[in-house]
């Protein structure tokens, strides 16, 4: 899945390596002779393909890239109306740097642009924490119940003892409410990988 870098993203990936507590952009821009808005966004796509990962507090950490590890991808979700769960079991590599903490996860396939305003578009590959106690805001998926079939969606949630808010990230999308008996969490978003 880790995409082979361009000569600029490799370089900058070697600087992140060797100086990633004392660097800046501004010092790296220098350094490659290119503007610092160029650095930000090959930054941005070393995170995007899982070479670096941003902290809360904004800084950089390399990941280690040469130890990966396989999860299973299970189906395509949808980010829009929920769509019918069909499961295809297949793997994919990742780092094992980003799965920490005890926890199993698994992948889905995104589907359509509900979420792209949290960065997140068709065919991205999405790692998903298996995890069914909710934190409130943060991006999960969501199974839609009926009487034979489960539907899911992937979508920001809210939640409350009778009732589950699901809330798009594009404004052409509806937020919509489900009870609890209709609706199940089964895990949270923790990464998405893009293909280049």
């Amino acid at each position: 899945m880790l995409t082979k870098l361009s000569p600029t993203k490799q370089k900058i990936y070697e600087i992140y390596k060797k100086y990633w507590k004392n660097i800046t952009y501004k010092k790296m821009s220098e350094y490659l002779w290119i503007q610092a808005s160029a650095v930000f966004k090959h930054v941005q796509d070393l995170v995007d393909m899982w070479y670096l990962q941003k902290r809360s507090d904004w800084s950089i950490v390399v990941l280690d890239v040469s130890a990966t590890a396989k999860i299973p991808l299970l189906w395509e979700i949808s980010c829009g109306t929920p769509l019918y769960v069909f499961e295809i079991y297949d793997e994919i590599s990742v780092p094992k740097s980003l799965l920490k903490g005890g926890w199993r996860f698994y992948a889905l396939q995104a589907k359509w642009d509900s979420m792209i305003k949290a960065g997140i578009v068709s065919w991205d590959y999405l790692i998903i924490r298996h995890q069914t106690d909710v934190e409130d805001w943060d991006i999960w998926v969501l199974i839609q119940k009926d009487d034979f079939d489960e539907y899911a969606t992937l979508k920001q949630i809210f939640h409350t003892p009778s009732w589950v808010l699901a809330k798009p990230k594009n404004p052409l999308f509806e937020t919509f409410i489900l009870s609890n008996e209709e609706a199940e969490i089964r895990g949270k978003l923790m990464w998405v990988i893009r293909d280049y």
